[in-house]
């Protein structure tokens, strides 16, 4: 209860759904107390940004941080995302060799390409070190970035390799004790391993074979060379004996 009456009666509500429920009707009055203020709060707009090819733009608001693409397969999805953390300064971290800050950010942002490109520049000798001072929310999502389109589709397969070895040997208790929740992303890494391993099966498959071929001619062609060099030695040897005769 309060002065105003019950508190169940009155609107305290801006949702238009809830506006006629909630509303104290007057006796006798089929449209309500006219006497009664429905506020709606706007949304103040702080900063306004177009992309170069005018298809997004963003807006900086009360509500957050608003995204409206007409392509729809970008997907942003930040996570902690900090007003210092930006693309620029992820490269900065990066060029200065401070890979575990940069690498943190990168995931923070979410940002596919930039994650890619951020791990891609850490030399294998200083990945031991990152996955080890990794804190074990970004390792999930490290991980999850990795067993997904990356590994499926890179290049760098044994890069990939030593970094899915590294994570596995220095977060071994970490993410023993969140199993349940990696479940998803452990088989989804297991799947891609598994199908990259095919892939590259049967290419070596297929130049083994290939070798095996090159090998065998070159073989062949050795043979015949010293037969051939034996044939002019013996003919050579002829024809001195036969001088000497």
């Amino acid at each position: 209860m309060s002065e105003f009456g019950n508190l169940a009666l009155i609107d305290g509500s801006d949702s238009e759904d809830e506006l006629k429920k909630s509303r104290i009707r007057l006796p006798g009055v089929k449209s309500g107390d006219l006497g009664q203020r429905n506020h709606q709060l706007d949304i103040r707009v702080f900063a306004l940004q177009f992309s170069p090819t005018g298809r997004s733009w963003i807006a900086c608001t009360t509500e957050g941080l608003l995204i409206y693409s007409l392509d729809e397969h970008i997907l942003f999805d930040p996570y902690q995302l900090e007003t210092n953390i930006t693309p620029l300064k992820i490269k900065s971290l990066v060029i200065n060799g401070e890979f575990t800050e940069a690498l943190i950010m990168a995931l923070k942002l979410n940002d596919q390409n930039l994650i890619s490109e951020c791990v891609e520049k850490i030399p294998t000798d200083r990945i031991d070190f990152v996955c080890r001072e990794l804190p074990i929310v970004y390792v999930e999502k490290l991980l999850s970035f990795i067993g997904g389109k990356q590994f499926a589709q890179t290049n760098h397969v044994h890069f990939y390799l030593i970094w899915i070895n590294k994570i596995l040997l220095n977060q071994t208790s970490s993410l023993k004790a969140r199993s349940t929740s990696l479940t998803s992303i452990i088989t989804a890494l297991q799947q891609t391993l598994s199908k990259r391993y095919q892939e590259i099966r049967r290419i070596c498959d297929h130049n083994k074979y290939s070798l095996n071929y090159v090998n065998n001619v070159r073989t062949l062609k050795t043979i015949n060379l010293e037969k051939e060099t034996r044939l002019i030695q013996d003919d050579e040897n002829l024809i001195i004996a036969d001088d000497e005769e």
